[in-house]
């Protein structure tokens, strides 16, 4: 599901919501994942089951929700394996 006003050509997504006045980079791989508006999501990034608030930035090459014992290090993980990354975060600068 894709909100109005989103940017995307060549990307992968699976079983995912991205809300509106969303860009995301090419080569980019989305699965199990929500976006919430105003996101900038940068090219190869892969988010794999993740929650991402509003306003985020995603620096290019970014792996979120690929290996656990990184995403402890900078995110929010639930006992259920879901990364959070907090309204406004600029991730990957």
């Amino acid at each position: 599901m894709v909100g109005v006003g989103c940017v995307f050509y060549d990307i992968y997504m699976h079983r995912s919501v991205v809300g509106y006045n969303v860009k995301i980079g090419d080569n980019t791989q989305i699965s199990e994942s929500v976006i919430l508006p105003n996101v900038t999501i940068g090219e190869d990034v892969v988010l794999n089951r993740v929650i991402v608030d509003k306003r985020v930035e995603i620096a290019p090459g970014t792996r979120i929700g690929v290996d656990r014992e990184e995403d402890l290090k900078r995110f929010k993980v639930t006992d259920s394996g879901l990364v959070v990354i907090p309204r406004g975060a600029k991730v990957g600068f």
